[in-house]
């Protein structure tokens, strides 16, 4: 029997790809993830991605085939060497990626949209020439993480809400938010759960590694600042992206740093490279402002990243994370002040993880409702 196709819509790309296209690693990690699940209930995957290339010369599109059933597609992008060329970028991606799927979807062909205002219009225009069954993956509301929305990106975001067929969230408050009466079809997914991982390596330095990943954004910060009140025993890595002022920043607060424990920087780690670095440490850091808006709706996916690696996490207390199954897993602090911090590092240090059977249970869990889901979709 033929496989079905789904196509899945994002910012994708594949971790040291010679095209050097725009992701974000959770997200790429997550579509993975998800891709695997969908591919392994007995459909094709065909990742269809809006990254362009952040060289300064053009990169033409290709199709690619990650594995048997898995593939990825992706456009013709002009480069990035101005703010000119990036803005033009933008608006040839999005037409190529229209005409696209114009000719090249069926009647009934079944989308996951990783939900983004960058094409939220795009697929609004494109619900009023095809029929096609649309999934939107909503993993947070855009304008309740920032203020620096137009308009009209506003009135889109809500607009995108009410246009698809069916809903993938991140966390149970999101669904209540949107989809306040369930009148869709929808799947909770947190994140990653299945621990596709190697054995658990050492730095073989007897110390505690505790590490945060992510964007260097200071407001989210306080990891590195946590070091000042630790002792010898420890040992805090700052992995992540961010601007060039936001590095020096990290740079600068470490070579400040005189305390007993150690702090460094190891800069953006991707792939085999990020996961094995990770597999050496114990702690796993999700800091920012406990009280920001988005914090009741947003459902960090660091935090199933460090779970699925073998970490123990200290986490911000949120509401999004109270209410799911893994909170009983977390370490929660109050603030993200380096004294809170240092003491929920302190506190995990001396406690036993039981996250592998917990995340195993999810995988096994997620299969069975993707399997549910996708067949009342079609």
């Amino acid at each position: 029997m033929k496989r079905k196709r789904i196509r899945y819509i994002g910012y994708y790309d594949i971790p040291k790809s010679t095209q050097n296209r725009e992701f974000s690693p959770a997200a790429t990690n997550f579509m993975t993830y998800l891709s695997s699940v969908i591919v392994e209930e007995g459909y094709d995957v065909e990742i269809v991605s809006m990254s362009p290339t952040l060289g300064k010369q053009p990169m033409f599109g290709n199709f690619v085939n990650l594995s048997q059933h898995l593939s990825l597609k992706t456009f013709f992008s002009i480069g990035s060497c101005n703010n000119i060329c990036r803005r033009i970028d933008i608006h040839l991606l999005r037409l190529q990626m229209f005409l696209y799927l114009f000719f090249t979807m069926r009647k009934d062909d079944v989308v996951i949209v990783y939900h983004s205002l960058n094409y939220a219009r795009l697929f609004i225009n494109l619900r009023k020439v095809l029929n096609f069954r649309f999934i939107l993956q909503v993993c947070e509301i855009y304008q309740d993480v920032t203020s620096n929305i137009a308009k009209k990106l506003k009135i889109d975001e809500y607009s995108i809400f009410n246009k698809c067929d069916a809903y993938i969230f991140s966390n149970d408050l999101l669904r209540d938010k949107i989809d306040p009466e369930h009148r869709l079809e929808s799947v909770i997914i947190y994140g990653i759960y299945k621990q596709n991982i190697p054995a658990k390596s050492s730095f073989n330095d007897h110390k505690i590694h505790v590490v945060y990943a992510g964007t260097l954004d200071i407001n989210k910060g306080g990891a590195a600042a946590a070091a000042a009140e630790l002792d010898s025993r420890f040992h805090i890595h700052i992995l992540g992206f961010g601007g060039k002022k936001q590095i020096e920043t990290i740079q600068d607060i470490i070579n400040n740093h005189h305390g007993d424990c150690e702090l460094s920087y190891e800069g953006l780690l991707q792939g085999e490279e990020f996961i094995s670095f990770m597999r050496k440490c114990d702690i796993g850091l999700s800091t920012q402002i406990p009280n920001a808006t988005f914090n009741d709706t947003s459902f960090p996916s660091k935090v199933l990243n460090y779970l699925s690696l073998g970490l123990k996490v200290v986490s911000v207390r949120m509401k999004a994370l109270e209410v799911s199954k893994i909170s009983d897993e977390l370490f929660y602090i109050n603030s993200n002040e380096a004294k809170d911090i240092a003491k929920g590092v302190e506190i995990a240090a001396d406690s036993i993880s039981k996250s592998a059977t917990i995340l195993s249970d999810l995988d096994k869990s997620l299969h069975t409702n993707i399997r549910t889901f996708l067949s009342g979709i079609e």
